[in-house]
């Protein structure tokens, strides 16, 4: 009642993926998505930029836990 019928827009395959809720991201976020093959895949820009920022993350996390073992005398080793 009172409602207005959709807009007309053009088909697309881009899609918008707001997060609400999530345990490990900020809520809100918004990761910008396109439907190729058969399935949603993040945008080009969207996965360079978070795939870049996730091996920093990742590369820093290791080097603090490196630096942690050898303060604590222990060793590391490729094995």
């Amino acid at each position: 009642m009172g409602r207005h019928p959709p807009k007309f827009r053009e088909p697309s395959n881009k899609r918008i993926l707001t997060r609400a809720k999530c345990n490990y991201a900020k809520p809100g976020e918004e990761i910008e998505l396109i439907f190729e093959d058969g399935g949603f895949n993040a945008t080009k820009s969207q996965r360079t930029a978070s795939g870049a920022l996730r091996e920093l993350e990742a590369e820093n996390k290791f080097l603090d836990l490196l630096r942690k073992t050898r303060t604590q005398g222990r060793y590391v080793n490729e094995a």
